[in-house]
Order: structure tokens, then sequence, then C-alpha cells
């Protein structure tokens, strides 16, 4: 009886979009994963009151899901600038990003190339795996209609429906 009676009391915690947002920031930079049972613990609210919010989140674009359940938050990068390399007659390279210009000699050039060259191997490791994980994500969720449709023929066309087993139509 008491237990119910604090249940009473107790205040009902109130949740916005962006708390549940900051809260997915939060448990995403700590490296753990975002899933609903995860935020829900951190913000002490049921797992059936992050819904809405986290609908809209991933309908705004701010946070994507990774597979049924877990979600990580979308980086939102300032407007790319212009940017061009020119290689000199004289063994210089000017690279222009926006605004800024910078002279290169040939030995900051190779600098510069060696540590692209392993951000863009990063990245296309990181566009990898979040490509393999949309497509895990989206052939178990095909796998899930397709057993649901199967399940709901078999009771459909079985014969002994009324009995609670599966059988074969005809």
């Amino acid at each position: 009886m008491i237990a119910q009676s604090e249940a009473v009391l107790r205040p009902r915690r109130v949740i916005s979009g962006a708390v549940v947002h900051e809260t997915i920031l939060e448990i995403h930079s700590t490296g753990r994963m975002a899933t609903r049972q995860t935020i829900a613990e951190v913000l002490e609210v049921p797992v059936g009151r992050l819904d809405d919010h986290i609908k809209r989140l991933f309908e705004a674009g701010l946070i994507r899901r990774v597979m049924p359940g877990v979600f990580e938050p979308v980086t939102l990068l300032p407007q790319a600038r212009a940017v061009s390399m020119t290689k000199l007659v004289d063994g210089m390279t000017k690279l222009e990003v926006g605004d800024v210009c910078l002279d290169l000699t040939p030995q900051e050039c190779r600098a510069i190339a060696t540590m692209l060259l392993g951000a863009a191997f990063d990245f296309h490791l990181l566009t990898s795996s979040r490509d393999l994980a949309d497509q895990i994500a989206d052939l178990r969720e095909k796998h899930f209609r397709i057993k649901e449709e199967l399940c709901e023929r078999a009771t459909v066309n079985s014969p002994q429906a009324s009995d609670g087993r599966l059988g074969a139509a005809g």
C-alpha cells in the first residue's frame, strides 16, 4: 500500500524532444549505444513515453536509427566552403579553402596528403559500416514482416485453426 501512495505522490517527470536529443548525444559521446531502454533509464521515465519524441527527432533528421530501437545523433556541420588546389610550376602547391589561401612546399603538401589519406580511409570505413548497418536493419524489418505474413497465411489456411495448431492448406 505504501508503494502505491508513493507512486501517486511522486510527480510525473516532464520530458521534451530537446531533453531526449541531449540524452542521446550524451550517451553516444560516452561510447555507449543509445537504446530506448538506456534513454529511458537515464531520464527515469517509462520507455513508452519516449516514442513520440524519438519519432519527431528521427523525422527532423536529428537522429538516425542504427537498428530497431538503437539511435545515434546526426552530426550537423557548417556549410561547406569552396576548395581548390593548384600545382604551381616551381613545385609549390596553392591550397584554397573559402577565403583562406596557403602556399605549400612539396614537403608540406605530402604531409597534408598523408593526413588526408588517413581521413579518407576512416571516412570510407565509417560510411561502409553505416551502410552495412542500414542494410542489416532493412533486412531484419523485411524478415520480420515476411515471417508475420507467413504466420498469418498459415493460420488462415489451416484446417485446425480453431484448435490453435498450424497446418498446410487444403
